[in-house]
């Protein structure tokens, strides 16, 4: 048995920031910098994750239970 399940995470675009905000953190590089890398790397980000993230917080997962694995959908 298949079931496919839409799950919504309105918290996601702060997710994707706060993993940004890390990233550029340990690069030791100045303010101006940092916010400029900030900014691109989560528009990179966002772009990227367009193919399984609907409207920035919905994903579809498809369990198989017979086989017991679980596989994100693309939108």
């Amino acid at each position: 048995m298949k079931l496919k399940v839409t799950m919504k995470n309105p918290d996601l675009a702060y997710q994707i920031e706060r993993a940004c905000q890390e990233r550029v953190a340990n690069m030791d590089l100045p303010e101006p910098q940092q916010t400029d890398l900030l900014d691109s790397m989560m528009e990179e980000v966002e772009a990227k994750m367009k193919t399984w993230v609907k409207y920035g917080e919905y994903i579809a997962v498809e369990f198989d239970l017979e086989m017991m694995t679980v596989k994100v959908l693309t939108q």
